[in-house]
């Protein structure tokens, strides 16, 4: 799944600021642009998981909506990001941050986040 996100964000040209992937759930912090929002990004990641499933006769069910939050001017990336990564901890799977290898950024340095990981 983490590819997947990798690739999609290449070839939309996207920021992951950050991303955890949980059992049951996935946190995104994304841009977006004037082609290619959240709605066409979910849209692709959930069309080419699926087809992943289906050639490894696997089956798999997604919600059919999403919660999405649009951050605003004001309101600061960096915490936003922070309480991402951490949902590891907070979710019990993970005792430090970066133990969880699902969990991160692809624009932020993580030990320079954090101060140190």
């Amino acid at each position: 799944m983490l590819n997947m996100i990798k690739i999609i964000s290449l070839e939309k040209d996207i920021t992951v600021y950050a991303f955890s992937i949980m059992p049951n759930h996935i946190h995104l912090l994304i841009s977006q642009t004037a082609e290619f929002g959240i709605f066409e990004f979910v849209k692709t990641f959930k069309g080419r998981l699926s087809v992943i499933f289906r050639k490894n006769n696997l089956s798999v069910s997604f919600q059919k909506s999403f919660y999405d939050h649009v951050v605003r001017e004001d309101e600061d990336l960096l915490i936003i990001a922070k309480y991402i990564i951490k949902n590891p901890l907070r979710g019990g799977i993970a005792e430090c941050i970066g133990e969880h290898r699902f969990s991160g950024s692809l624009y932020f340095n993580i030990e320079d986040f954090f101060g140190g990981v």
